[in-house]
């Protein structure tokens, strides 16, 4: 099973966690405890995630157990489910949304008892009802930022890009450029350029850096080159971009590298 880079260390179902306090709104449909489910349309190329276990000496299985504590939680080459659409898991529990989940519509899923399915949702309004977990800013913030990074449509974008930006809670910006990098590139690189360069913090910069070299942007290696290059960036810039171009691998990346270790007679 492969999954999505880095993706294990954002995205490990464990324990149910409890936390973000669900905004009365009127558009929103939790009013009952218990598990909701509902579609929305997936942008190109949405990772196919699912939930696995795999029991010792065999191979993972595929599905996710609502009732179950834990299970691994990514994309893997082995099974690639349709990714038109996107099923979002949620379940509310005395006005609070505790867990929230996105995975591909195909994947298995079972378990949650009388589960809430409320059909397809425009991907706009599923990205309202999934904001109030995000500025709640909690453990289940990031599980939200994943789903919506997978919802098409501006409005999903732009709730990663003001997220991104703007945010209080330092660990719902560096998942929000996380996702840009690895599923919405052809968007938010411009971002994610400018955060590498201007952000006022060095570690959202440090971050912006990492997420662009983990991303399939065409020009990578040469934005990363540029702050390389660059003297009037900090040392420590300069040098952290240099670490994650060695990280990409590419013939590009290495052909610079033994241009800068070239020493002239």
């Amino acid at each position: 099973m492969r999954a999505l880079p880095i993706l294990s260390a954002l995205l490990v179902c464990g324990s149910i966690a409890f936390g973000a306090p669900l905004h009365a709104q009127s558009s929103q449909p939790f009013d009952r405890d218990g598990w909701y489910t509902w579609q929305v349309e997936a942008i190109d190329d949405a990772p196919s995630w699912c939930c696995y276990a795999k029991a010792h000496g065999s191979a993972a299985t595929p599905g996710c157990d609502l009732d179950g504590k834990t299970h691994s939680y990514g994309a893997s080459s082995d099974f690639p489910y349709d990714v038109t659409t996107i099923r979002v898991l949620a379940r509310s529990e005395r006005g609070r949304l505790t867990r929230v989940r996105a995975v591909a519509a195909d994947c298995p899923v079972t378990g949650g008892g009388n589960v809430n399915d409320l059909g397809d949702v425009a991907a706009a309004e599923s990205v309202t009802w999934l904001m109030p977990v995000v500025e709640d800013r909690n453990s289940i913030s990031r599980d939200a930022l994943a789903a919506i990074a997978v919802h098409k449509g501006d409005a999903a974008f732009a709730a990663l890009e003001q997220t991104a930006r703007t945010d209080a809670y330092f660990r719902n910006r560096k998942a929000a450029v996380f996702w840009l990098g690895q599923v919405r590139i052809d968007e938010g690189g411009e971002l994610l350029r400018e955060l590498m360069r201007k952000d006022d913090s060095i570690d959202m910069r440090k971050h912006a850096v990492f997420s662009y070299s983990q991303s399939a942007a065409p020009d990578r290696e040469s934005a990363l080159m540029e702050i390389v290059e660059d003297s009037g960036m900090a040392s420590a810039d300069r040098k952290n971009a240099l670490f994650w171009l060695v990280q990409t691998d590419s013939s590009d990346s290495i052909d610079y590298i033994q241009q800068l270790l070239t020493v002239d007679d």
